[in-house]
């Protein structure tokens, strides 16, 4: 058996156990009555972020156990479409034909992105290069830098960005009026976005694999597709699944209790927004402007960080060989 098809059985086994033992402490606590949800207490939420914690822990855990931090990055959508049920079994939701709207979409990106890590993954000693700069830059605290940045963070921002799903499942308080319920024409719309996002970042993926392939582009960067519109699609892409998520629960803005949540409906995606805008975009950019010489004059020519925008000019020196190359 290949290394390779080793390390994935052992990942596979490692988020089993993680996600299994999170729904180990979920369903005992709903089953035992200490998850309420109703007119007078809500903290269905609370306990849902726990398993995800739990699951979290021992994914983190492993990661240590293996010196790979690389088995952590699935994470991201894994634990996106496990809270899916998750949110049904706290809020005792009813599926609806319609919910079908969002979920098609959103497992369709779900899987992709799985796919997608799982076909770059070569091992379980495997680690990005960001993970490699921050043990340089930070041996002694890097477990710390480990736990609380690289893990800890992005489980917030997925749990966050998942809240509206929640909204979208849970029941209406009684007597409430017709605009907060569920409307299907919110879910549709919504749908539709992440579907957009979902395919704009399968676009992205598929031009820079395209790229990778050619060995004679090992130290150039990528200006092909929907390269040549943005510097980094695919962080475009995912931006639109998390606000096509936001926008399928807009009619759902109210809590059980009353409360109004917008900004807790809306935080998760615009928390991802500002992460990919202004920490992951920034990052990679240093480091393209490191490792790949015609970086600088494909930002220059390429205005735009994420979302797509007209190129400054048509060509330029570093654009000759791709679009020769290429036919663009």
């Amino acid at each position: 058996m290949r290394n390779k098809t080793k390390s994935l059985i052992k990942v596979t086994f490692i988020y089993l156990l993680a996600f299994g033992l999170g729904a180990a402490f979920l369903v005992p606590m709903k089953l035992f009555g200490l998850i309420t949800v109703n007119e007078k207490i809500d903290n269905s939420i609370l306990f849902v972020f726990i398993a995800v914690f739990i699951a979290m822990a021992v994914v983190f855990l492993f990661g240590l156990k293996y010196k790979s931090i690389g088995i952590y990055d699935p994470f991201w959508s894994v634990s996106a479409i496990l809270l899916v049920p998750a949110f049904y079994f706290v809020n005792q939701a009813i599926f609806e034909f319609r919910h079908l709207f969002v979920l098609v979409p959103f497992g369709i990106w779900a899987f992709r992105r799985t796919f997608h890590w799982a076909r770059a993954f070569e091992h379980l000693s495997w680690q990005d290069w960001r993970y490699a700069k921050i043990r340089r830059r930070y041996p002694k605290r890097y477990i710390l830098f480990n736990f609380f940045w690289i893990t800890l963070v992005p489980a917030l921002l997925v749990f966050f960005g998942m809240i509206p799903f929640n909204q979208l499942v849970m029941n209406p308080p009684e007597g409430a009026p017709d605009w907060m319920m569920p409307n299907t024409w919110a879910m549709v719309a919504g749908g539709i976005v992440i579907l957009i996002g979902a395919a704009y970042q399968w676009l992205a993926d598929r031009d820079m694999a395209k790229f990778r392939a050619k060995i004679n582009n090992r130290n150039k960067n990528i200006d092909i597709g929907l390269w040549r519109l943005s510097r980094h699609p695919n962080y475009f892409g995912e931006i639109l699944v998390w606000w096509g998520l936001f926008f399928a629960s807009i009619p759902m803005f109210i809590t059980n209790l009353g409360v109004p949540v917008y900004l807790a409906s809306s935080i998760g995606a615009i928390l991802i927004t500002v992460y990919l805008f202004w920490v992951s975009a920034p990052m990679m950019e240093k480091h393209l402007l490191s490792t790949k010489p015609q970086y600088a004059q494909y930002k220059s020519i390429v205005i735009s960080s994420i979302v797509p925008f007209k190129r400054k000019k048509t060509l330029g020196a570093g654009d000759s060989a791709i679009v020769e190359e290429y036919g663009n």
